[in-house]
């Protein structure tokens, strides 16, 4: 059976998992959650030890990662096992991390949940945070990538290197639907929460330009390497099963990276193997772009409706019957729970149809504004919107979230699924 180390984030891994389950190849080491500038750093004066987060919230997974990199021994644990290819990618450099003198931490998902318990017996808090796009500089990142080449260069030969270079998706689906990464405003970005930047069309420009400097770097230094190059079209999958994220992708990129896997792995010569990867991305990139055609069909049907009721409201000025039954189940459940409606966008045609909707079913609408975002309205029109128990933006043209501090309006084509 092949075998595989991997130096890299969960796409790398994932893209192995279908011929894994076929029982076609094995993972012995992974090596993850760790920035490509905290792997090479110094050691620290203490080290953190399994059994030292035994009541920590995380999984066993993330513990060893957490451990490698704080204690600098994550080639030590790559290495220790030698694999037939070791899949190497550079996604990890988004990753904030935590600096004191030359040692530096990986702010993961594992430090972030228990910060407080480093802070207090790690000496964490005497750490300061470091941006990785803004406080590292190119000197550093080439250094880094240097000394990460030096390292695999020594353990294996460039034709047992497989480079995964993927980048992060600026849109995302869900049930028949399809919208983009939010804006997130500068002051609001968290550093102790940096899921929510990655997620963000702010993280996802400045980690895929990162990312794209980086995997140069790292194709310069291993030459002769096997290169699995990103499918265009590709989206996030709003119920992958690691949850949204910008590099959660749809299923059609977990199929093409283990098809390029296998091609790889059947011994080509350079030129046909080239030829074979080209053609195969050219079939899943046309795959990605049949899936995005589907979707926006369906999001077109959605608002065929409301176009379609949008003309019997134009005619009579009535709207007595409304065809989507997710649309009646909705208004009938409002209905019965009595609730108060805020309405955002109220002048569009979807949003009259929305109010004589509500008006007959006799629910409370608390509160309407022509505005389709929270920030021009008052002090006293946004206490309205917070006593709503739902607010509704009727602009059906929206894709992105609309959101004011606490508050979340639902885009009115959300009432359709």
């Amino acid at each position: 059976m092949i075998s595989f180390n991997i130096f890299g984030d969960c796409v790398s891994r994932d893209i192995l998992s279908p011929i894994i389950d076929r029982g076609e190849v094995q993972v012995l080491q992974y090596l993850s959650f760790t920035n490509p500038i905290s792997a090479v750093s110094e050691k620290g004066d203490m080290e953190i030890q399994i059994k030292d987060l035994e009541n920590c919230a995380s999984s066993n997974f993330d513990k060893r990662c957490l451990c490698l990199d704080f204690n600098k021994t994550g080639f030590d644990y790559l290495f220790k096992k030698k694999a037939d290819y070791l899949l190497v990618d550079i996604l990890d450099s988004r990753m904030p991390m935590a600096k004191k003198g030359d040692h530096y931490i990986s702010e993961a998902a594992a430090f972030v949940k228990n910060r407080d318990m480093l802070n207090s017996v790690f000496d964490v808090c005497n750490y300061t945070d470091v941006d990785p796009f803004e406080e590292i500089t190119k000197e550093q990142w080439d250094r880094a990538i240097e000394k990460i080449c030096d390292k695999l260069l020594y353990h294996y030969s460039p034709s047992q290197i497989i480079i995964n270079r993927h980048f992060m998706c600026e849109k995302f689906y869900g049930d028949n639907y399809m919208a983009s990464f939010p804006d997130i405003k500068t002051e609001d970005i968290d550093y102790l929460n940096p899921a929510a930047f990655y997620n963000s069309a702010q993280g996802i420009r400045k980690t895929n330009k990162l990312a794209a400097d980086l995997f140069e770097a790292l194709l310069s230094a291993v030459p002769g390497c096997h290169v699995i190059e990103f499918p265009e079209n590709i989206i996030a999958d709003g119920k992958h099963r690691w949850g949204l994220s910008a590099l959660h992708y749809s299923p059609v990129y977990y199929e093409y990276g283990s098809e390029a896997v296998k091609i790889i792995c059947s011994g080509y010569s350079q030129e046909k193997e080239k030829s074979e990867l080209s053609r195969l991305r050219e079939i899943y990139s046309d795959k990605a772009a049949l899936q995005l055609k589907n979707l926006d069909i369906s999001e077109m049907n959605k608002q065929l409706f409301w176009v379609r009721n949008a003309l019997n409201f134009a005619r009579d000025l009535a709207v007595d019957q409304f065809e989507n039954d997710t649309f009646n189940s909705w208004l009938k459940k409002c209905a019965a729970e009595h609730n108060k409606i805020a309405v955002l966008k109220v002048n569009d045609i979807a949003g009259q149809i929305l109010l004589k909707a509500l008006s007959k079913y006799n629910i409370e609408v608390i509160f309407t504004s022509f505005h389709g975002v929270f920030e021009p309205l008052t002090d006293k029109e946004i206490e309205l919107c917070q006593a709503a128990d739902i607010i509704i933006c009727a602009d059906v043209h929206g894709t992105a979230p609309v959101t004011y501090n606490d508050l979340t309006a639902i885009r009115i084509l959300d009432l359709l699924k």
